[in-house]
Protein backbone atom coordinates (compact mmCIF):
# COMPACT_ATOMS: atom_id res chain seq x y z
CA UNK A 1 0.00 0.00 0.00
CA UNK A 2 2.90 2.51 0.92
CA UNK A 3 4.67 1.55 -2.41
CA UNK A 4 1.33 2.77 -4.69
CA UNK A 5 1.37 5.95 -2.51
CA UNK A 6 4.87 6.37 -3.24
CA UNK A 7 4.57 5.67 -7.11
CA UNK A 8 1.42 7.34 -7.64
CA UNK A 9 3.61 10.97 -5.47
CA UNK A 10 5.98 10.61 -8.34
CA UNK A 11 3.83 10.30 -10.97
CA UNK A 12 1.68 13.07 -10.60
CA UNK A 13 3.82 15.82 -11.36
CA UNK A 14 2.63 19.81 -11.03
CA UNK A 15 3.05 21.75 -13.53
CA UNK A 16 5.37 24.38 -12.12
CA UNK A 17 8.01 21.52 -11.10
CA UNK A 18 7.52 19.68 -14.91
CA UNK A 19 8.29 23.15 -16.44
CA UNK A 20 11.74 23.52 -13.86
CA UNK A 21 12.54 19.75 -14.55
CA UNK A 22 12.37 20.18 -18.18
CA UNK A 23 14.39 23.54 -18.52
CA UNK A 24 16.77 21.77 -16.50
CA UNK A 25 16.87 18.64 -18.76
CA UNK A 26 17.32 20.91 -22.07
CA UNK A 27 20.80 21.54 -20.89
CA UNK A 28 22.17 17.86 -19.48
CA UNK A 29 23.46 15.47 -21.79
CA UNK A 30 22.39 11.87 -21.78
CA UNK A 31 23.39 9.80 -19.11
CA UNK A 32 21.82 6.32 -20.34
CA UNK A 33 21.83 5.15 -23.83
CA UNK A 34 19.96 2.14 -25.12
CA UNK A 35 21.34 0.45 -27.98
CA UNK A 36 20.92 -2.79 -29.52
CA UNK A 37 21.27 -5.09 -26.12
CA UNK A 38 17.94 -3.48 -24.89
CA UNK A 39 16.13 -2.92 -21.71
CA UNK A 40 17.91 -5.36 -19.29
CA UNK A 41 18.20 -5.57 -15.76
CA UNK A 42 21.62 -3.90 -16.04
CA UNK A 43 20.55 -1.35 -18.22
CA UNK A 44 17.93 -0.43 -15.59
CA UNK A 45 20.33 -0.48 -12.76
CA UNK A 46 22.31 1.95 -14.53
CA UNK A 47 19.19 4.47 -14.77
CA UNK A 48 18.56 3.79 -11.24
CA UNK A 49 21.95 4.53 -10.04
CA UNK A 50 21.96 7.49 -11.82
CA UNK A 51 18.51 8.60 -11.15
CA UNK A 52 19.92 8.22 -7.29
CA UNK A 53 23.18 10.26 -8.36
CA UNK A 54 21.55 12.99 -10.39
CA UNK A 55 17.64 13.22 -9.74
CA UNK A 56 17.00 14.41 -13.44
CA UNK A 57 18.39 11.49 -15.75
CA UNK A 58 18.41 11.86 -19.83
CA UNK A 59 18.45 8.76 -21.72
CA UNK A 60 19.12 8.57 -25.88
CA UNK A 61 16.85 5.52 -27.30
CA UNK A 62 19.20 4.51 -30.40
CA UNK A 63 17.69 3.75 -33.73
CA UNK A 64 18.75 0.11 -34.26
CA UNK A 65 17.08 -0.95 -30.44
CA UNK A 66 13.59 1.48 -31.63
CA UNK A 67 13.44 -0.52 -34.55
CA UNK A 68 13.01 -3.83 -32.96
CA UNK A 69 10.14 -2.70 -30.13
CA UNK A 70 6.35 -2.62 -30.72
CA UNK A 71 5.78 0.09 -28.48
CA UNK A 72 5.88 3.89 -28.99
CA UNK A 73 8.73 6.35 -27.59
CA UNK A 74 5.74 7.25 -24.81
CA UNK A 75 4.59 3.88 -23.51
CA UNK A 76 8.46 3.01 -23.72
CA UNK A 77 9.44 5.76 -21.35
CA UNK A 78 6.30 4.97 -19.07
CA UNK A 79 7.55 1.81 -18.77
CA UNK A 80 11.32 2.55 -17.53
CA UNK A 81 9.74 5.17 -15.44
CA UNK A 82 7.53 2.44 -13.70
CA UNK A 83 10.35 0.21 -13.71
CA UNK A 84 12.94 2.44 -11.56
CA UNK A 85 10.42 4.55 -9.52
CA UNK A 86 10.42 7.65 -11.05
CA UNK A 87 8.25 9.96 -12.92
CA UNK A 88 8.63 10.52 -16.83
CA UNK A 89 9.56 14.29 -17.53
CA UNK A 90 9.12 14.59 -21.27
CA UNK A 91 9.43 12.08 -24.70
CA UNK A 92 11.52 14.27 -27.13
CA UNK A 93 12.44 12.67 -30.12
CA UNK A 94 14.30 9.74 -28.97
CA UNK A 95 15.32 10.92 -26.07
CA UNK A 96 13.37 10.13 -22.47
CA UNK A 97 13.62 12.23 -19.09
CA UNK A 98 13.30 10.82 -15.81
CA UNK A 99 12.98 12.18 -12.28
CA UNK A 100 13.03 11.06 -9.29
CA UNK A 101 13.48 12.54 -5.57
Amino acid sequence: MEEKIEENKTAQLDQALLLQLRKQAHLLPPLVRIGKAGLNQNILEEIGKQLRIHHLVKIKLLKNFMDDIPLTKRELGEQIAAKTRAALVTVVGNTVVLWRN
